[in-house]
């Protein structure tokens, strides 16, 4: 073989290695073209395309043939006289044109080949192994001639390569189609078995139309499918079911059957012929109305289907796709019979329910006696009601369940008359005898509450209701009644009278703690000038230094007071509450001794709570105290601090207590334990089971208040020798913690010589301010009221560095007389003094930010501390 063959060999080779390789038609064509021009000058070569379907020829390739001249001879038809190429083609064999200029067949293209120097042309037709045209292979020169016959080896060639090249691309676009063609079918064929196994599982009319359409898109098979009903009243069909890739197209168009711009769409035709409606090429189809927003969301196909709704409703199944032509004859007919399934379901779901409902009305009327009678039942337990019935004459009596329930005796106990007055406690037996007595004999009816003699931990108390039964004659054959079970509403009825009093309580402790700390300011600040004014020799000292001990334990007494009637200062922050009770047990293991048994048991997170740190210890500290004072031969006491969550039972059980989150704290002793009079009196302040001398009765008051104040509650659970529980319950919050509040630092001197304002409407408190103030080189103006203040600051030219005025005050308060100052005084800063927090400027106990203030009793070193910090801050 020579060198050229070698060449074209290889080249050969190269181009059946790209179709191996699957490389795309119009570049192997190219190659082939290529691989024969390059044989000799001024060859020039092309490959057309055969459809068998026009009976025309494509361009294939012909990378240097004139632009112009591929246009032109791109899609001609084949025939004995259409060219070399067409002739061919017709011909099936090979066609020689030795010059353009002359030839018939090329009479219609002769301006054309001459304006590009075309002069002869040879066409050979590429056939497939079983014969079938496939294409032609063309070589065209510049001069009139024959081909050689090495020439006709090369277009043997060729056309051998391009019959490979097209016929095995014919195959892979056949078997790609092919494959796709099953996959829609997969998908198709997947949805009508999914829809079809919905409509055999649901129950439910709308469960099996919104199915329908997720289904048909889940599946692949649509980009929108959605469902409607024609209202007759307004002419729309309204979507009732819908999914997949809407963007609001749904609810922009109105489609309507009377319009008659709209009514020519698919899914109108649908409804008005009954039969399937389809619309394969949206933008081309002039009955499609709502065109532009379909093609908007990318939706070029649709087929809507007819339903039948029952009732005499109609309906649709739309279909929306984003090929032209999605919907075929195969489409078309398994997407009609799932519409048609889904009428049938639907059809069918309807009859059941009214089938359901025709029964469920017989059995209701069927069954009415009974649920009546069960309701009746349902009302009585919950009610706690039972019957009796007491025979005259005879005295049989007879019980319900209930009754005997409540009596704690078994169902169907027929008592004697002696052994149903028994069940009653001593106190209301009489009672129960005189009045069921009466209304045997006269018909006399009763309603009277009385307690059981059940033996119960608790007592049972009942009302006992009852009335005449009369026969034919007029006479009184029975006396019938009920008992109700009442222990519930008398528990909750004596925690309401025990917190109305507590409350009436903590009102008088408050007011005669407000007062008496007036009273204890001038006791302790003039016992405090006195001690100043004497020598350390004076025998006097003794006596004053008594009189400021005394008032100092009546403060104390005050603040517990305060305490009690929720009316203290109280600084709170977010605190751990176990972390507060682990910071006391050293202090309360010195506290208890050796004979009392310690423990704390604290959850690993028993949570948050909103208080005062301090007053919290107080709290722990008290029921501590009050614990070890439970157990004078010593015993065991545990702390248990955990989470808890208090349901609506609990609330119901327990006067002014919230359902909700909480943290508990529990102090459990061993101790001797209380009866049910000492449990109701407990909290009152001054109230003590120690003996004269032994205790203020002050310490659970304090308690109460404290935890009342925080928000919480506390509750006692004790029996006498069973030991006693309190459990004490704060909110829980989620809060982050506090860090703890730093001390001001203290000023090197108290005295200062700044102009101060006393308001102050008690005039021993006034007078005892206005003292110390000037003892401390203050220059200090006072007025008794709020109008006399005002009219010192209008009258005093100078300026006025600092206003000390108490909250409560007739006709106008501290924080008013404050407010309505600011704007004649700005720089004026304002001390707040009061004896306890019910009032404007403190709302539950906390003080508001960037206010200052002063609890009562006053004391000198104290109120001096206080100025000058006020005077001092920035």
């Amino acid at each position: 073989m020579t060198g050229v063959d070698d060449g074209f060999y290889a080249t050969q080779c190269g181009v059946l290695e790209q179709i191996a390789t699957g490389a795309a038609l119009p570049a192997i064509l190219e190659a082939i073209v290529r691989l024969v021009e390059v044989q000799a000058d001024g060859m020039l070569c092309s490959i057309l395309l055969f459809d068998e379907a026009s009976q025309t020829l494509a361009h294939g390739a012909a990378p240097n043939l004139p632009r112009e001249f591929i246009e032109v001879i791109d899609g001609a038809s084949i025939g004995p006289e259409a060219g070399s190429c067409g002739a061919a083609a017709y011909l099936r064999e090979r066609f020689v044109a030795l010059d353009l200029a002359v030839h018939p067949n090329w009479t219609a293209y002769r301006e054309l080949t001459a304006a590009h120097a075309l002069r002869a042309c040879w066409s050979s037709p590429i056939l497939s192994p079983a014969g079938a045209l496939l294409g032609t292979f063309a070589m065209y020169y510049r001069e009139p001639r024959g081909p050689l016959p090495r020439e006709m080896a090369w277009v043997g060639a060729a056309t051998h390569l391009a019959a490979v090249a097209i016929a095995h691309d014919r195959s892979e676009r056949s078997l790609r189609q092919s494959e796709a063609k099953a996959q829609h079918l997969a998908r198709l064929y997947a949805v009508s078995s999914s829809i079809n196994e919905a409509a055999v599982r649901v129950r439910d009319r709308q469960e099996i139309l919104d199915a329908a359409c997720q289904l048909a898109v889940d599946k692949g098979l649509a980009q929108l499918a959605w469902v409607g009903v024609y209202r007759e009243d307004d002419d729309r069909l309204e979507p009732i079911a819908r999914f997949g890739r809407d963007g609001g197209y749904i609810d922009a168009i109105r489609l309507s059957l009377r319009d008659q711009r709209i009514n020519r769409g698919p899914a109108a035709s649908s409804m008005r012929d009954g039969a399937p409606a389809v619309s394969n090429d949206i933008a081309r189809d002039p009955g499609f109305f709502f065109k532009d927003e379909a093609r908007r969301r990318g939706f070029r196909a649709c087929a809507v289907f007819p339903l039948r709704l029952g009732g005499g409703a109609r309906g649709v199944y739309a279909i929306y796709a984003d090929e032209v032509g999605f919907f075929g004859d195969e489409e078309v007919k398994i997407l009609g019979a799932v519409a048609d399934h889904i009428s049938l379901t639907i059809e069918r779901i309807e009859i059941d329910d009214e089938r359901r409902r025709l029964f469920a009305a017989l059995e209701e009327r069927s069954a009415q006696l009974e649920r009546s009678e069960g309701l009746l039942r349902i009302a009585v337990r919950a009610a706690h009601l039972g019957g009796f019935s007491f025979e005259v004459p005879g005295g049989r009596i007879t019980w319900s369940d209930e009754v005997c329930a409540m009596y704690g005796v078994p169902p169907g106990t027929v008592p004697s008359s002696e052994q149903a007055l028994g069940a009653y406690a001593p106190d209301f037996r009489e009672l129960t005898r005189e009045r069921v007595k009466a209304c045997a004999l006269q018909g006399v009816p009763f309603d009277f509450e009385a307690q059981l003699a059940t033996g119960a931990a608790r007592p049972t108390w009942v009302r006992v209701i009852g009335h005449a039964e009369r026969d034919a004659s007029g006479a009184i054959a029975r006396v019938q009644g009920a008992l109700q079970d009442i222990s519930d509403r008398r528990r909750l009825e004596e925690q309401l009278r025990q917190s109305q009093k507590m409350e009436a309580v903590g009102q008088l402790a408050g007011g005669i703690a407000h007062d008496f700390n007036n009273l204890l300011s001038v006791v302790l600040s003039y016992a405090h000038f006195i001690a100043g004014d004497l020598r350390e020799a004076d025998p006097l000292r003794t006596h004053v230094e008594q009189i400021r001990k005394a008032g100092e334990r009546a403060a104390e007494l005050t603040r517990q007071l305060l305490a009690f009637s929720r009316k203290q200062m109280l600084q709170p922050r977010v605190v751990e509450l176990g972390q507060v009770v682990a910071g006391l047990e050293k202090m309360l293991r010195r506290l208890l001794g050796g004979d009392v048994d310690f423990s704390i048991l604290s959850a690993a997170a028993p949570g948050r709570v909103f208080a005062d740190p301090g007053q919290l210890e107080q709290v722990v500290m008290n029921l501590v105290v009050n614990a070890r004072d439970a157990m004078p031969t010593g015993g065991s006491l545990t702390i248990e601090t955990a989470p808890v969550t208090l349901d609506d039972d609990y609330a119901a059980a327990h006067h002014g207590v919230a359902p909700g989150r909480y943290v508990m704290l529990a102090v459990t002793d061993t101790g001797v334990g209380m009866d049910a009079a000492t449990r109701a009196r407990i909290f009152e302040p001054f109230f003590t089971t120690k003996a004269q001398g032994k205790g203020t009765g002050l310490g659970l008051s304090t308690v109460y208040g404290i935890v009342s104040q925080s928000g919480g509650h506390v509750w006692v659970y004790s029996e006498p020798g069973t030991g006693t529980t309190f459990k004490v319950y704060l909110p829980r919050i989620d809060d982050e913690l506090e860090p703890e509040l730093a001390e001001a630092p203290r000023a090197a001197s108290l005295r200062g010589s700044e102009t101060v304002l006393v308001v102050e409407d008690d005039e021993q408190v006034r007078a005892v301010v206005h003292d110390v103030l000037r003892r401390g080189g203050y220059n200090v103006l006072a007025a008794q009221n709020g109008g006399e203040a005002f009219l010192i600051c209008e009258r005093y030219r100078a300026k006025i560095h600092l206003m000390v005025t108490d909250v409560v005050m007739p006709r106008m308060s501290g924080r008013e007389l404050a407010d309505r100052l600011a704007p004649l005084r700005p720089e004026m800063k304002v001390l707040y003094v009061s004896g306890y927090t019910e009032d404007s400027v403190i709302r539950h106990g906390v003080l508001d930010a960037g206010i200052a203030f002063l609890s009562k009793p006053i004391t000198p070193d104290a109120l001096l501390r206080r100025v000058r910090a006020v005077l001092d801050a920035r």
